[in-house]
C-alpha cells in the first residue's frame, strides 16, 4: 500500500485549473439563484394586467423588484503543489510534446494530522471573482393580453408594462383582433407590441 501522503495526493488533487474553476461555479450557481429569484418576482408582477390590484398599483408607480448580485468573490486558500508531466520517457527527456500540469491538494488540519503533510512546503492560492455588467436591455416583460381591448384601454395597460405599441391594420375606433407579440410571451422593457384592429362595422 502507498504511504499517506501518497495516497491522499492520488485520490484528493486535483488540477489547479478544476479547483479553480469549481469554486467560480459555486458563485454562479449562488448568483443564478439570486437572479431567479428576482425574475420570478419581475414576471410575477408583469405577468396579468388584470391581476391582484397590488401589482397594478405597484405597476402604475414603476417599481422593479431588486436584482441582487455578488460584488466580488475573494478566496484564500492553503494548498499543496505537485507537478505532472505527460508524454512518454523520450518525449520528456527530450523535452518535446509534454504537458506538464501542475495539481493542488488541500491542507487543513484534519489532512495534515491523518496524512502527515508538511504545512510549511504548502503555498496559499489568493484569487478574485469579478462579476462583469449585465447586458443592456435585460428587463423581461410578459406580454399583456390585448385581444378585445379598446385602443384607450391598451394604451394604459401598455403603459404599466412600458411598452410601446403600432397599429399595422383595421380601425382603431374598435377593439384589437390579433397582437404581436401574443398574451404571455417574453418581451423586453420598452419593445412595441403590434396591434390589429377589427374593420369598421359603419356602412357610411
Amino acid at each position: 500500500m502507498s504511504n499517506p501522503k501518497e495516497f491522499m495526493n492520488d485520490t484528493m488533487a486535483a488540477p489547479l485549473g478544476n479547483l479553480i474553476a469549481s469554486i467560480g461555479e459555486g458563485v454562479a450557481d449562488a448568483q443564478a439563484a439570486l437572479d431567479a429569484g428576482s425574475l420570478a418576482q419581475t414576471l410575477a408582477l408583469y405577468d396579468d394586467e388584470d391581476g391582484d390590484i397590488m401589482n397594478k398599483r405597484l405597476r402604475e408607480i414603476g417599481y422593479q423588484p431588486t436584482f441582487y448580485t455578488i460584488p466580488e468573490t475573494k478566496v484564500k486558500a492553503k494548498i499543496s503543489l505537485a507537478m505532472s508531466q505527460s508524454g512518454n520517457s523520450s518525449q520528456i527527456q527530450s523535452n518535446r510534446l509534454s504537458k506538464v500540469k501542475m495539481y493542488a491538494t488541500p491542507i487543513n488540519a484534519t489532512n495534515t494530522n491523518k496524512y502527515n503533510l508538511n504545512v510549511n512546503a504548502s503555498v496559499e492560492l489568493d484569487f478574485t471573482i469579478k462579476p462583469i455588467p449585465a447586458p443592456e436591455g435585460a428587463e423581461l416583460r410578459r406580454t399583456p393580453d390585448l385581444i378585445g381591448k379598446t385602443l384607450s384601454e391598451a394604451e394604459e395597460i401598455l403603459g404599466e408594462f412600458n411598452l410601446n405599441y403600432e397599429i399595422t391594420s383595421g380601425d382603431s375606433a374598435t377593439t384589437i383582433a390579433s397582437q404581436i407579440p401574443i398574451k404571455g410571451s417574453t418581451t423586453r422593457l420598452g419593445n412595441t407590441v403590434e396591434l390589429t384592429f377589427n374593420t369598421s362595422t359603419d356602412d357610411n
